[in-house]
């Protein structure tokens, strides 16, 4: 439990990020500043502290999003860490085959994340599903058993291979 003073009140928050949520590192984030929102007597507080992360590769601040209510025992408000912003999705790891096989694959694969990362679940379905093709075409063609062709249709060009041809039937 950490206390914060605001005024003649002490605050009490169940804990402090322990992950800065732009650079990744573990940390021991420095608190600067403290914002109450909205606070209900002997209700319920929405409160914004204001961190700044230490390490000296990043010293970027953020916000920490902190819900509660009041307790009765202890004659103040309970704050619960619900979120910190803002927040940079870390890029996942591929192997260097698979980068080397498939590099839009990967770039796709890590905006797929990233949606993911923010909750944008349905986003997140389709570019996983749209790097998976791009990774089975690529791994394909760089063995030899596909040959891409250009064609132009109605619609434009398009590139066709035998995977769209097994897919069509």
């Amino acid at each position: 439990m950490k206390k914060v003073p605001l005024g003649r009140k002490m605050w009490e928050f169940d804990k402090f990020p322990n992950k800065c949520p732009q650079c990744h590192h573990a940390i021991d984030p420095r608190q600067i500043g403290i914002v109450v929102r909205k606070e209900v007597v002997m209700g319920s507080a929405t409160v914004e502290l204001i961190f700044q992360c230490p390490q000296e590769d990043c010293l970027r601040a953020f916000i920490g999003l902190y819900i509660g209510d009041y307790s009765q025992h202890t004659r103040s408000h309970m704050m619960m860490l619900r979120a910190t912003s803002p927040f940079i999705p870390e890029p996942p790891e591929h192997s260097s085959e698979v980068r080397a096989v498939s590099p839009q694959a990967v770039a796709i694969y890590r905006e797929a994340a990233a949606a993911e990362a923010w909750n944008l679940k349905e986003i997140a379905g389709c570019g996983y599903r749209k790097a998976l093709e791009f990774l089975v075409k690529d791994y394909c063609v760089s063995l030899g058993s596909v040959t891409m062709r250009h064609t132009t249709s109605a619609d434009g060009p398009t590139w066709m291979s035998p995977i769209s041809k097994i897919c069509s039937r």
